[in-house]
């Protein structure tokens, strides 16, 4: 039997980062521009991406292209590695 107070669990953040996807591709937040690395670094939980002309969610399609851009930028880093 464990003894001890019961843990308090926190109360999840209910508030979301908005970022705005323009046609560039360019996401924002507050009027600043944020890159891929910024917006990887958020849970999707915690993250609203909209795209800026049609207002439409967009969150899981700019996580996954974000991902896509990273890994291909690491691959590429590895062709030139290896002189390919």
């Amino acid at each position: 039997m464990k003894r001890g107070r019961p843990l308090k669990h926190p109360q999840p953040n209910t508030t979301k980062i908005v970022f705005r996807r323009y046609g560039n591709r360019r996401l924002y937040s507050d009027g600043k521009y944020v890159t891929i690395n910024e917006l990887l670094v958020h849970s999707r939980r915690h993250v609203l991406v909209i795209d800026a002309s049609t207002g439409q969610d967009i969150t899981e399609y700019a996580f996954a292209a974000a991902k896509h851009e990273k890994e291909a930028a690491r691959l590429l880093e590895w062709r030139k590695r290896l002189g390919l």
